[in-house]
């Protein structure tokens, strides 16, 4: 499990490997309602930001339904393989590169 809830990612514009890492491996996170996460849909579970409170009734639920949290865990997976896998990684690197090359 992550717990991940930050008050703000500090303009950073995309999603903190750790988040991808946790998710990649199978383990359920639970993350601060921010732009930069919107992408990862229904493969996590959001709180308002900074919201400590929220979070643990999160966890709480998702410790006391294994199935839930089984879910959660198979969601994660398959949105870090399908958008952020390394052939989709290396596509998306090879766009960057030659827009700033010319």
């Amino acid at each position: 499990m992550l717990l991940f809830i930050p008050r703000s990612l500090s303009g950073k514009a995309d999603i903190p490997l750790t988040v991808l890492e946790a998710l990649a491996t199978g383990r359920p996170v639970i993350i601060s309602d921010l732009p930069q996460v919107a992408g990862l849909g229904d493969a996590v579970l959001r709180v308002p930001a900074g919201d400590d409170r929220q979070a643990g009734l999160l966890l709480a639920t998702l410790l006391a339904e294994p199935r839930r949290w089984e879910a959660m865990a198979g969601r994660g997976t398959a949105v870090v393989r399908a958008r952020f896998g390394p052939q989709r990684c290396a596509t998306q690197y090879r766009r960057l590169y030659s827009e700033l090359l010319g």
